[in-house]
């Protein structure tokens, strides 16, 4: 667990605390969403962050836009039940529909809609469960379908993977921009360096404390990803810190379309217009240094992610 210093008691000593309507703690893509769609009801949003726009896990990500889960949907109905696996692969397309939205508009966030490749290595069971997956989302009217092993080998390059369901209109994009974009979209005011130290209840309304100063709120939302729990102590038996590294290739020839999840390795893919190559992944899900808040690559987490790279995509 981290352990931040309380906010300061002088900037709020003697002086009252700000009023606010809603406010959303954190300026990554969840939390300006939330401002944006809150704007749109009509609610006068202040957006507090710790550092800057898309600072934390969002702009370190690998930009992707998918529909759906990471993990196939037979997996996860067989865990929530099928009606809210149903719900996420609902609630996912409707934010792919924002994001497009806003580039129709004019926003420019490089997005490349060239759809995304579930799959695993050949003959590993979970190629099974992408297959089932595909069928049944299919009958739910989503834009997915089954491609054969020879076609995911034409398209990735690779000799070592199996079938993969394929969703159209999936993509990547850059993650930073794309929170710029819905910053100024939504009209809210974004405070940056107002990382929030202290959050409580105060009658009906919410007490957030930080650095520069105190407010109270009729409405919060903690949009903070694993830093949730140090703010809201209820979470810290439900949310754990999972560690994602990641890293980029210098430039090359353009051969990877679209954005691709390789499994069980947990591997994501995406070449950038310029033929820069995007990886990402979880590692060993034992492996110590997968878990908790260090905020820098690990020696050998990175060598795993190489290693598994080299392996899956040898063109690379």
């Amino acid at each position: 667990m981290i352990h931040d210093p309380p906010a300061s008691y002088w900037f709020s000593r003697g002086s009252p605390p700000d009023e606010l309507d809603a406010v959303v703690v954190g300026a990554g893509v969840v939390g300006l969403a939330a401002a944006y769609w809150a704007t749109r009801q009509g609610a006068r949003v202040v957006v507090l962050e710790g550092q800057r726009v898309a600072a934390g896990s969002t702009g370190r990500s690998t930009g992707f836009l998918v529909t759906g889960s990471l993990h196939p949907f037979t997996r996860l109905a067989a865990r929530v039940g099928e009606e809210r696996a149903l719900e996420l692969w609902e609630l996912s397309r409707e934010n792919r529909c924002l994001v497009t939205a806003l580039v129709d508009a004019g926003l420019d966030c490089e997005l490349v809609a060239e759809g995304s490749w579930r799959t695993c290595r050949s003959g590993d069971p979970l190629e099974a469960e992408w297959e089932a997956s595909a069928a049944r989302l299919v009958k739910e009217g989503y834009a997915v379908e089954w491609r054969s092993p020879s076609r995911v080998r034409e398209a990735s390059g690779s000799p070592h993977l199996g079938g993969a369901l394929f969703a159209a209109g999936d993509g990547g994009l850059d993650p930073v921009s794309l929170c710029r974009g819905l910053a100024a979209a939504a009209g809210a005011e974004v405070r940056i360096g107002s990382r929030v130290r202290h959050l409580e209840a105060a009658g009906e309304r919410v007490r957030l404390a930080w650095n520069g100063g105190h407010a109270l709120a009729r409405r919060v939302v903690v949009a903070v990803n694993a830093y949730a729990p140090p703010l809201v102590r209820a979470l810290g038996e439900k949310v754990r810190a999972v560690r994602l590294q990641a890293l980029a290739t210098s430039p090359a020839a353009r051969r990877l379309p679209g954005v691709w999840v390789v499994g069980p390795d947990r591997l994501c893919l995406r070449q950038l217009p310029d033929g820069s190559l995007l990886a990402a992944g979880v590692g060993r899900p034992a492996a110590p240094d997968t878990h908790g808040y260090l905020e820098h690559p690990t020696a050998s987490g990175q060598a795993e992610l190489e290693g598994a790279l080299g392996e899956l995509m040898p063109a690379f």
